[in-house]
Formats: structure tokens, sequence, C-alpha cells
């Protein structure tokens, strides 16, 4: 370290790495025959610690072009990768580098076995599903990462029984590293090898065939990551080389399909090997209960200043019910299977007993006021009202799958009989980016990023379970009302609308009444589209209760904190007191169809937000000073 100071000093030009005036190195973390990465601290930023990739050499072009992938990755995976902080070239203006979050208490795969090794069979499942989500999000966006291996993966142990913490490294890198070997070796192959087999090439124990210049399997491409996260999966599983492969050196209790599977991955021939990161997933889920690990990961976004305390508005949680509000009904029906008709007359019913329609907006004390430019004249846009509710009536149901029920995870269980005493208002929709950024005008705060997906009526993204509260105690300040996140039970209650099949729409679901991702179907139903991003809320058919994508489109936080169901008649429950990760519930545009079923549950940490998920709100159950708009 001390040598690369003294040679920079004496010319910078030549040896220095990175704009140091910027980045001041404060330790080598590795270093290879294409670069080095480097422990910094960012000044400008309160001196936080950040990761300097360099390059030893010249890569031709801009620096947006050199690192194109790394950015995409950083808009659509969030979550799955460090945060790209920065990037630029060396003094000289020839030597590419790239600035990354450091993740503290993160160590790489590598380490992680020399320190602790092989993962152990739970632990090892939940990293192959992450690095598999990740690798879903990375290609549907045209990003082949090329260089997976466990060096590349960067792992922590979460709390007992919450799984493990990933981050895959690197994306977009191996491009870079392409591109400078194409500066430093322009040309075709010599003796049957392409230039990638000159080159980077991956790692050499990790890479396919492919990758190491074997021309007669076709270029580099999707499949080729599949071969090295099997190669990684299986070192990180075992502690052995990837050559090294015997069922006996898996963790015990490992399904003997799941070698064969990791088999598959690293078959010579990419026609061979499974089509896709999302078809391996699904062939995970079905050898391994996906209850057996978390699914969902946290993303690695710089933390923001404390914020003031958030007051969480919570529904009463009751053993028995309490004394209804006049006009409500004093005996709650039980609504499971009713049929939608019998469900909507219902729900008129206690809208009249209330004073309410059936929809309805809260107007604003003090409109917010958002100003888009248009050519050269500014074009004012008034948001005065809340977004649009719908009141759902009291009732009882059961809760939970079915154990018949196809494809069911573990955690849905056991089903049981739930009271929803009182009735309360949820959103029509998802709360959407034009109606979220109001609130970022509004208070300042930085508005979540897109991601490429959609603006204006899509719904928002990127937001944590900490920025839903926010948004509702804002929304309760503008209205006069106390608005929250819907609890579990209750979400359950709204989606199924009476209904008692896997999804409201019935026993399966199809890509024209949700979004998903139709390659992967419900119950070998048939396959539809797979949009690759958000549709605009109300795009597709609503439940009973007239709510709009309850299946699919995103990922909803909900109010409580996950854990095990308990069995018996309960009233209004809002889930365990105390926990380290919130219930996500509905699924996603490019989650399979299994994951959008009404009783599906997922969680994340309050803190994490990712591309997949966003929020639908709640009220109640006081809901009558609550004013129709118009």
């Amino acid at each position: 370290m001390e040598a690369l100071r003294q040679a920079v000093a004496l010319d910078p030009v030549r040896y220095a790495t990175h704009e140091e005036w910027k980045y001041p190195t404060q330790a080598i973390l590795g270093a290879g025959g294409m670069g080095c990465a480097f422990l910094c601290r960012e000044p400008v930023k309160g001196n936080r610690p950040v990761v300097v990739k360099t390059f030893w050499r010249a890569a031709p072009g801009a620096v947006e072009a050199t690192f194109a992938e790394a950015m995409t990755m950083d808009r659509v995976g969030r979550g799955h990768v460090p945060a790209l902080l920065g990037y630029g070239f060396a003094p000289g203006g020839e030597r590419p580098y790239i600035v990354m979050d450091y993740l503290d208490g993160y160590r790489d795969g590598e380490a992680w076995l020399a320190e602790q090794g092989p993962l152990p069979l739970a632990a090892g499942l939940d990293l192959g599903r992450r690095v598999l989500q990740a690798l879903v999000v990375a290609h549907a966006a045209g990003v082949v990462h090329l260089d997976l291996k466990p060096a590349n993966l960067l792992i922590r142990l979460r709390s007992a029984g919450e799984g493990i913490a990933v981050r895959v490294i690197d994306f977009g890198l191996a491009r870079v590293a392409e591109r400078v070997d194409a500066a430093r070796v322009p040309g075709a192959s010599r003796a049957g090898l392409s230039v990638l087999g000159t080159g980077i090439a991956g790692t050499w124990d990790y890479a396919p065939p492919e990758q190491l210049g074997q021309t007669r399997y076709g270029p580099p491409g999707p499949r080729s990551d599949l071969y090295a996260f099997g190669a990684t999966w299986w070192r990180l599983l075992t502690g052995r080389h990837p050559n090294n492969r015997r069922a006996k050196y898996l963790p015990p209790g490992c399904p003997a399909a799941l070698f064969e599977l990791i088999h598959d991955l690293l078959e010579h021939d990419p026609k061979d090997r499974p089509e896709s990161a999302a078809a391996v997933l699904a062939q995970l889920d079905a050898i391994v209960p996906v209850a057996a690990a978390p699914e969902r990961d946290a993303p690695a976004r710089p933390k923001p200043p404390p914020a003031p305390p958030i007051r969480v508005v919570s529904p009463p949680r009751t053993a028995t019910p309490p004394a209804k509000p006049s006009g409500v009904p004093s005996e709650v029906p039980d609504i499971h299977g009713w049929p939608a008709a019998k469900v909507l007359a219902l729900q008129k019913t206690a809208a009249d007993a209330l004073g309410l329609s059936v929809v309805f907006r809260d107007p604003f004390i003090s409109p917010v006021e958002l100003s888009r430019s248009f050519l050269v004249r500014i074009v004012w846009t008034v948001v005065d009202h809340g977004p649009e509710m719908v009141v759902i009536p009291a009732g009882r149901f059961l809760m939970g799958s079915p154990d018949k029920e196809v494809q069911r995870s573990g955690d849905e269980g056991p089903q049981h009989l739930v009271t929803i005493s009182r009735p309360f208002a949820i959103g029509r929709y998802a709360v959407t980016v034009g109606e979220y950024n109001a609130f970022c005008v509004a208070t300042g705060r930085d508005k979540p990023g897109d991601q490429g997906l959609g603006r204006g009526r899509h719904p928002v993204i990127n937001v944590t379970w900490n920025d839903a509260v926010a948004y509702c105690q804002w929304l309760s300040e503008q209205t006069g009302r106390s608005y929250r996140l819907p609890t579990e039970a209750e979400w359950e209650y709204a989606c199924r609308a009476g209904t008692a099949t896997a999804f409201h729409f019935g026993a399966t679901v199809t890509t024209d009444q949700a979004n998903y991702n139709g390659n992967h179907p419900y119950d070998n139903g048939a396959k539809g589209r797979y949009r690759e991003q958000t549709v605009p809320v109300g795009s597709l058919p609503p439940n009973p209760w007239g709510l709009c994508e309850v299946h699919g489109n995103v990922w909803e936080w909900c109010q409580d904190w996950f854990g095990g169901y308990e069995a018996g008649l309960i009233a209004d429950p809002g889930g365990p007191a105390t926990g380290e990760r919130r219930v996500l519930r509905g699924g996603s545009w490019v989650n399979e169809a299994r994951r959008l079923r009404s009783a599906y549950r997922d969680h994340d940490a309050p803190g994490d937000r990712g591309p997949l998920g966003g929020f639908r709100l709640a009220l109640g159950p006081e809901l009558r000073q609550a004013k129709p708009a118009g």
C-alpha cells in the first residue's frame, strides 16, 4: 500500500488507479490480473466507507458505456447488489474505476468457507434462492454476470431463524474487463479459443466451457451464469472443488433431487442445462418447500440519516369483538365461500350503514402542488385528495391455505378462522408513483427510483416498510384521518372477498387477470405473457370488492411482524408483538404464479427496499368522519 502511494506521488497519471482526492484509499481489499479493489472513504459524504474497483489497463469509449451493465443492475437489481455510488477514469482519462457501497459485516464466499466452513443446508438453500432471484432480474434486463463464483457473493448470517443475507457483486464488470482486454488483444481467436478464452473468461474453476474458449458451444449467455451458479453453489454447500462431485458430500438431509439439479446446471453443453434462472428457482421450490428459508433479500442502499420516530397506527387487537358502531350488524357473518353477488351486497350494506360511498377519497387539508416542465412552460398539478379507498365489511373467514392446496408453503397453515369484527377501508389500488411523489415534494424526501418500470399511475416501488408507514403518517396529517398499513389478516380477507380458492379469480390465474411471469403458470396451466415490468394500477380485472392487482404487479407491505399462525378462532389478529421482518403479500411482476395465491406469505426487514415491492393503504376501523369525494 505504501509503495503504491509513493508511486502515485511520483507520477499520478501513470500509477493512480482512481481519483484519490475523491476517494482516499484506506486499504487494499484484493487484486488480480485485471484490476484491484480498494477500501476507500468519501469525504464529501461524511467519510463513509466505499469500495473502489479499478482496472489496470485502459478501456475504450465513454465511461457510461463502459459501465452500462453495472448501471442497469443498479436500477433493476436493488436488493441483490451493492449500490453503485459513482464511476470515472483515473488521472490520464483511460483506466476506468467504479465505486460501490461498502457492506459492513459481510464476508465473501471464500472467506466464509475459510472461517465458517460449508453452509448448513437451510442457509445453503436460502443462498441459492437469493442468487437465483438476482439472476432472474439481471437476465430479464439483458445483463449476464459471466464471473459468478464464491468470491463474488457477499454473505451475512441474519438473526436466528431469519436466514442469510446475500449480495452478488461485480455484475457488469466482466464486460468491462472484456473491453479492457479487447483493447489490449485486438483481433480474432487462436488455437480454437475465442478472445474471451484469452482474456477474462470468468474464473477457471467456475466458468463454463463456452467462456473458456470452446467455440463449438456458441457465445456465452444467461446459461453460462447457470453453470457458474451450480459450481459456486456446490462449493459453498460442500467446501469441495466443483469437479469433485459426489452426493455424499452434500449436507445431511439434502434431497437426492438437489444433487441432480446441480449436476444439470454443470452440463458442458448449454443446451443441456435448465432453460433459465427462473426455471431453476421453480425446480428448487419443487424439491424443497420454500418455507425452509426466507425468500426476499434486503437491498444494499446507503442507510439514510436517522428519521424522527414514526407513529405506527394499528387497529385494536382484541380477544373478543368490540362493540359495533350503530348501523353495523351485531352478528359477523362467515363469508368464506360466498358468491360474488352476496359479498358485494354485504359491502354495499356496510357502506350505507356508515354513510359512505363504497369507493371514496379523503380531501387534503392543504393541497400539494407538483411542478412539471413542458418545453418553456411550467404546468402545475395540484394533488388535493388521498388515494381511492374501498369499504370492506366485517366478516369471518378461513385464513391460510388448506393442506391440499397445490404448491402451498408450510407457513400458510394451520388454516384458522379469523373474525374481522368491524368494517374498515383498504386502497382500491397500490399507492402510485404520482401519489407517493406528492408526499416526497411536501416533505423534502428523495423520490424513489422507478427502475424504468413506469411512473405516474404505476405502483410506487423501492419503498421500505418504514417509508410506507411515514407516507401513512403524512397522509393522516393531510386528511385528519388515521391511515395505516393493513394487517396481514385484513389484507387476505380483502383479497379473498369471500372466495375460498387459491386466487380470488378461482382455482388458477392467467396473465390476462394478473401481472406475473407467465412462463411459470400455476398447477401446470397454460403459459402466458411475461410483461417484465409493472402495469398502471387499474389495468387488470378487480376482485368482487373492487380491489385491483391484489394478485401480482408488486408485493405489498402489511402492518404485521412475520410469525407463525395461531390455531383456533381469532378476532382482529395483528401478528406477533415483536420481530425482525414485516409481512409482504400479493406477489409481483417477476414471480411465478404460485406466489400470487391469496394465502402466500413473504417477509422482509422493515428497512429493505427493491424493485418488486410497494404498498396499499388501510383506514379504520373508525370510518364515520371520512368524506366521499364529490
